[in-house]
C-alpha cells in the first residue's frame, strides 16, 4: 500500500513539471476595467482632458481639463482635479482664470505639490508651483512667465530640480518650489537654437542626466545633459531612424542607460544610443507607453487596445497579445502601478455614454494558465509535507 502511494506522488510530480515544461512559453496576464472616473464638472456644456500623471505611490492621480461652461461661451476654463485612486473621490481642485490655459502638470516627488505649465492668448510661456494639501481652499495662483510658449516640463527624481522646455529650444532649470533659476543661464544659446522646439523631456533614474528631444524646420534631434551642469553629453540627429513627426516622448530604459525609447505620432521606437544605425531594433504601432523599474512595458494605441511589451536580456521589448481593450478613443497617455503591473491607469478623449472625458482604472486578473499554474505549485507544496 506504501509502495502504491508512493508511486501516486512521484506519478504527480512528473505530471506537474512536464506540465510545467508546456507552460513556459511567455504569455501576460489580462486586464479588465476596475473602474471609470468622468472627471469633468457635471455642468460643462464641452469638455476635453490636456493631460494626466500619478503619485509616484500610485495613490493619487491628476487630471488636466479644459471645459466650456455653456452652449453661447467663447471661453475655456482650465482645471486641475486631483483624485484619489482607491476611492475615487476629488482630494482637491485648482481653478484657473480664463485666459490661462494649463497644458500640463505633474506630481512632485513630494506628491503635496503640483508643477504645471501653461500659455496664455498672447501665447507667453508660464510655469507655478502649486500646494496640493490643502483640499476646496482659494489659491492665489503666480506664474512666472518665458518668454515663449512651453511644451513640456519633468522633475528630478529627488523633487529638487525642475525642467522645462519649449518653443524656443532653450531648456529652462528651476527650484521647483521658488521657481528661481537653478542654473546661471538657460540651457543653450537662444540665437542658435531659435529654430528648435522642445517637445519631450525626462530624466534618469539617478537624476544625474535629462534627456530630451528637439524638433527643428527639417529634422529632429536628441540630446542628453548632465542634469547639474547643463552640459551636452551626447547628441543624436535623425537620420532615418525614427520619423520625422515630432518626438512625443523619450526616456532612458531603466535596466540599460544606453537603451532609450521614444514615441512618435503612433509609433514606438527602441534603441541603443551608442550604434544607433545597428540597433534601432524595435518599431511597434501605438500612441503611450509605460515603463516600469524592472523593464517591464504597456503601450496603449488610439483605439483603446492595452497590450504589454515582455522585455528579454537584450531588453529588447516583445509584443504580446491584447491584454485588454477600453472601446473607448484617444487615450491621453498611460500609467502604471509601480509596484509590478498589478493595475494600469489611463484616460481618453471621451465616454462612450456620455461624451465626456473618462479615465480608465485596469485590474490585473489571472489567465488560465496562471490559475492552473497556482494549482500544480499547492499540489507540489502539499505532497513534499
Amino acid at each position: 500500500m506504501q509502495y502504491f502511494s508512493k508511486l501516486k506522488k512521484l506519478f504527480v510530480i512528473i505530471f506537474a513539471i512536464v506540465s510545467s515544461l508546456f507552460m513556459q512559453k511567455t504569455y501576460t496576464s489580462h486586464y479588465a476595467i476596475a473602474a471609470t472616473i468622468d472627471p469633468v464638472s457635471p455642468s460643462s456644456y464641452a469638455s476635453s482632458i490636456a493631460w494626466i500623471d500619478v503619485s509616484r505611490d500610485f495613490q493619487k492621480f491628476l487630471v488636466v481639463t479644459h471645459e466650456t461652461p455653456d452652449e453661447n461661451s467663447r471661453s475655456v476654463d482650465s482645471l486641475i482635479k486631483i483624485f484619489e485612486i482607491d476611492s475615487g473621490l476629488v482630494h482637491c481642485e485648482f481653478y484657473i482664470k480664463k485666459d490661462i490655459e494649463i497644458k500640463k502638470a505633474i506630481f512632485n516627488t513630494d506628491d503635496r505639490y503640483i508643477h504645471a505649465i501653461a500659455s496664455d492668448k498672447y501665447e507667453t510661456g508660464r510655469i507655478t508651483t502649486l500646494n496640493g494639501s490643502k483640499p476646496f481652499t482659494e489659491h492665489e495662483i503666480k506664474f512666472i512667465e518665458t518668454v515663449e510658449e512651453l511644451n513640456c516640463l519633468a522633475i528630478s527624481p529627488n523633487g529638487e530640480l525642475l525642467v522645462v522646455g519649449g518653443n524656443d529650444g532653450c531648456l529652462i532649470f528651476l527650484n521647483p518650489f521658488t521657481l528661481d533659476n537653478a542654473l546661471q543661464d538657460n540651457i543653450f544659446n537662444q540665437e542658435e537654437n531659435n529654430n528648435e522646439t522642445t517637445t519631450a523631456l525626462n530624466f534618469n533614474q539617478t537624476g544625474e542626466k535629462i534627456i530630451c528631444a528637439h524638433q527643428t524646420n527639417h529634422s529632429s534631434l536628441i540630446r542628453i545633459l548632465n542634469a547639474t551642469t547643463g552640459f551636452c553629453e551626447f547628441i543624436l540627429e535623425n537620420n532615418h531612424y525614427w520619423e520625422r513627426n515630432n518626438i512625443r516622448s523619450i526616456q532612458f530604459n531603466p535596466l540599460d542607460e544606453n537603451t532609450l525609447h521614444l514615441t512618435t505620432a503612433g509609433k514606438f521606437y527602441t534603441f541603443n544610443k551608442d550604434n544607433p544605425s545597428a540597433s534601432f531594433f524595435h518599431k511597434i504601432h501605438c500612441d503611450h507607453v509605460a515603463i516600469e523599474s524592472d523593464g517591464t512595458m504597456a503601450t496603449i494605441n488610439k483605439r483603446g487596445q492595452l497590450r504589454q511589451l515582455v522585455t528579454n536580456n537584450t531588453y529588447k521589448p516583445k509584443l504580446s497579445e491584447d491584454i485588454a481593450h477600453n472601446n473607448k478613443k484617444s487615450p491621453i497617455k498611460i500609467y502604471t502601478n509601480p509596484n509590478g503591473l498589478k493595475s494600469i491607469i489611463s484616460a481618453s478623449d471621451y465616454n462612450s455614454y456620455s461624451k465626456n472625458p473618462v479615465i480608465c482604472l485596469y485590474k490585473q486578473i489571472p489567465s488560465f494558465k496562471q490559475i492552473q499554474q497556482r494549482q500544480i505549485t499547492g499540489a507540489l507544496s502539499k505532497l513534499r509535507k
